[in-house]
């Protein structure tokens, strides 16, 4: 589970060993082992402990006549972390088998990703990755991963870069309702094809007529934030992706992508700034994705993103370091713009573009759902939620690469939904710990 987040551990390098005497001052030995990427490595000084001496003695003829214990070894210690190992594997598993039924019957889907965080700390939750492997064979199957098409040895869900689609569109409408360039309750008719530009006219989907702003959300009219997007310009909408952790590095204590993100010098009004109001241009990963969606849902604070929960003894019996909440920025929402950007984002899961997969759900759920287009190929399928509406406590993202329907994606978030609020076999994380022992 979480293969690529644990890490792997091997022998110290002659130059790591040399330079700046990295290990050597340290108390290691030439043959020791050591942590060498994610938790393995950003934890080896937690985990390490510390070797004992015994001294021998021996007659003349080699033989042990005594031992003296000169230095008692100190085992290292363990790292709790903030994974809960059953919403995990539900997570890994039903992204396999999403993907797999949509390859039986003719898809082109072949990887993807699933994060879930917990909006009230930045914690990782469940972080899940297909397709995957095994750590146990990793060192004999390590060539034939490397040369594998689909990439398995890629942390897509923290390295993964995607444009998100419609799911960038809560950010838009908060940005715009923030600088006055949005009112609620104002209708924006959709024509379907948007001529503010003489020489860029990008369509909607459809011809949805009159809407406000929860529809649009819910029935993901491009139109309208088409029209929000150009109001609010390229600059300050950058600014707003950025407030939200988009095209930054996350904090995570393992390697993590910052994204891709425009950075215009004027706060432009062209065809750029349509497409990146509706997710194009812009590119991110499901983890800056969750987190997002847990600093929307949560008011507008931005936490930064953590996999470790603790540090406790080897038998786990003393708490040595309990991890704190670290706050990046917040972002300033007033209740009224923020509850009616929330209930379009009810609404997508209620009766919009995530009904299928959501509507008949016994908690409520706010949602996005996004298609984002890939030059040549079928489009990714991305889905964020939060739940429960009412009292938010998680934060969900899933990206299928070239899948397509918005409706597998969201079959994922329901999945993990169950995993996390239904499961009999879910318990608490201190019930359920997901350690790190070396």
């Amino acid at each position: 589970l979480a293969v690529n987040l644990i890490g792997t551990v091997g022998p110290i390098y002659e130059e790591d060993w040399e330079e700046g005497q990295k290990y050597k001052d340290k108390g290691y030995s030439y043959n020791d082992k050591v942590g060498k990427s994610g938790i393995e490595l950003w934890a080896e000084e937690y985990l390490r402990g510390q070797d004992g001496e015994i001294i021998y003695y021996i007659d003349a003829e080699g033989n042990i006549v005594d031992t003296e214990i000169a230095r008692s070894p100190v085992a290292g210690k363990t790292v709790m972390l903030t994974l809960d190992k059953s919403i995990q594997r539900t997570a890994q598993d039903k992204l396999e088998e999403i993907i797999l039924n949509l390859q039986s019957t003719g898809g082109t889907a072949r990887a993807g990703a699933a994060v879930m965080v917990d909006i009230n700390t930045g914690g990782v939750i469940c972080s899940a990755n297909y397709p995957t492997y095994d750590s146990a064979t990793l060192s004999e199957n390590y060539n034939a991963l490397l040369n594998d098409s689909r990439k398995p040895l890629t942390d897509r869900a923290f390295q993964g870069v995607y444009p998100i689609g419609s799911t960038i569109k809560p950010i838009v409408a908060t940005a715009a309702m923030q600088n006055g360039h949005y009112n609620i309750g104002e209708s924006i008719v959709c024509v379907h094809t948007y001529s503010y530009f003489e020489d860029y006219k990008p369509r909607c989907m459809h011809r949805h007529g009159s809407i406000m702003l929860k529809t649009a959300l819910s029935k993901s009219c491009n139109y309208f934030f088409f029209d929000l997007g150009r109001r609010v310009g390229a600059l300050n909408l950058t600014d707003y992706f950025k407030k939200f952790g988009l095209g930054l590095k996350t904090g995570i204590e393992v390697d993590d992508a910052s994204g891709i993100i425009m950075e215009p010098k004027t706060n432009s009004f062209d065809g750029d700034t349509l497409q990146i109001s509706i997710g194009q241009k812009n590119a991110f990963t499901p983890l800056q994705l969750a987190n997002y969606t847990a600093t929307l849902a949560n008011g507008g604070t931005h936490y930064r993103a953590t996999l470790i929960d603790s540090i406790v003894s080897y038998d786990m019996s003393e708490t040595y370091k309990d991890m704190p909440q670290e706050v990046v920025n917040t972002i300033t929402m007033s209740d009224t713009n923020l509850n009616a950007v929330k209930k379009g984002m009810l609404s997508v899961t209620e009766d919009g573009t995530g009904r299928a997969a959501l509507g008949d759900y016994p908690l409520k759920v706010g949602g996005k759902t996004g298609t984002s287009q890939v030059q040549g190929k079928v489009d990714h399928s991305v889905f964020v939620a939060f739940a429960p509406f009412d009292k938010p406590e998680i934060a969900i993202s899933v990206v299928l690469e070239h899948g397509n329907s918005g409706y597998s994606a969201g079959s994922i978030v329901r999945s993990i939904l169950d995993a996390y609020f239904y499961a009999e076999s879910n318990a608490p994380a201190e019930d359920l710990p997901f350690v790190v022992l070396d």
